[in-house]
């Protein structure tokens, strides 16, 4: 049997489409049923579960690039693994991915077959990669947009639309691991030409990025979230710094992790300051008084810390 993780799952008219990766050899597959069908919407396959399969190639598999097509004939699931295990499953067989985990450019993936045209991103048939799903690291933010009721993320001019069940982020920075895809055939625009439009069908990571605005115009992002146990085990548990920025602001550092910290939560430490001689910023700094610039819109949700930087750095 092969350890298959489960790294997408988007839905189709008459089910549910399952992505995954084949842990002894780095294949990706795209799960069918015993007889080749498509998984219904309560199949049980969840993104970052492992499971023990035993797979072979559909019978109705696809001409190339849709060679992932596998039948599964039993299955056993082992666990689920969360964002972080994907990302170290990733890293840990990323030699045996070869160039389908592809780094910077959009244009270099899909074994650089793809046309980047008129905003659109799609492979003809004159030129079809050996395999229709990657990973891709961008070298750039990519950005959200709704068009006309359908989820778009853009990168340089380009829109991939995105086919996931994953709550749709603001942006997905540069350097996180994205799931692409080709769509079927489609001569979506009656030109004549069948075309495998590209897609995003995830992400791993980031799940609580959003854009905000400071209150001098700098744009700040949030770059990552800790629980209160992870933040304590930050710098080895060093002393955590208070800063005052020449324009008034405040923020926390630990190491080189940096935070803001809202109005609320500064009147709080000074408070405490001055009736405690030992000073603990761990629980003063409450995951709810964690914010980008006080606003309370921007509270971050509880047990999680959101850090902060300038976009673009």
């Amino acid at each position: 049997m092969a350890e298959v993780l489960i790294v997408s799952k988007t839905k189709l008219k008459n089910g549910v489409c399952i992505g995954g990766i084949n842990l002894n050899n780095g294949e990706f597959v795209r799960i069918h049923g015993a007889k080749g069908e498509n998984l219904p919407s309560d199949a049980p396959y969840e993104i970052a579960d492992v499971w023990e399969m035993d797979i072979e190639k559909a019978w109705n598999c696809r001409p190339k690039p849709h060679i992932e097509d596998k039948q599964v004939t039993s299955s056993n699931r082992i666990g689920n693994v969360g964002d972080k295990g994907i990302i170290s499953y990733i890293h840990q067989i990323e030699s045996l991915l070869g160039d389908k985990l592809t780094k910077g450019c959009l244009g270099d993936t899909f074994q650089g077959c793809l046309h980047l045209e008129a905003g659109k991103a799609f492979v003809e048939e004159d030129k079809v990669p050996d395999f229709s799903t990657q990973f891709w690291i961008p070298d750039e933010d990519l950005i959200c947009r709704d068009v006309y009721g359908s989820v778009f993320y853009t990168y340089r001019g380009s829109r991939i639309k995105f086919v996931g069940l994953q709550s749709p982020i603001d942006r997905i920075l540069s350097g996180s691991i994205v799931r692409l895809s080709l769509a079927n055939w489609w001569d979506g625009d009656s030109s004549g030409k069948n075309r495998c439009y590209l897609q995003l069908s995830g992400w791993y990571g980031n799940e609580h990025q959003k854009t905000v605005s400071s209150s001098s115009g700098n744009e700040l992002r949030f770059i990552n979230t800790y629980t209160l146990a992870e933040f304590k085990q930050l710098n080895d548990g060093s002393a955590i710094a208070i800063i005052r920025t020449d324009s008034g602001r405040y923020f926390f550092r630990c190491g080189s992790t940096t935070g803001g910290i809202s109005a609320a939560a500064l009147d709080m430490i000074k408070t405490h300051k001055s009736e405690n001689s030992k000073l603990d910023l761990y629980e003063l700094l409450r995951i709810s008084e964690v914010q980008a610039d006080g606003d309370s819109k921007d509270t971050a949700p509880d047990k999680h810390f959101y850090l902060l930087h300038k976009a673009g750095n």
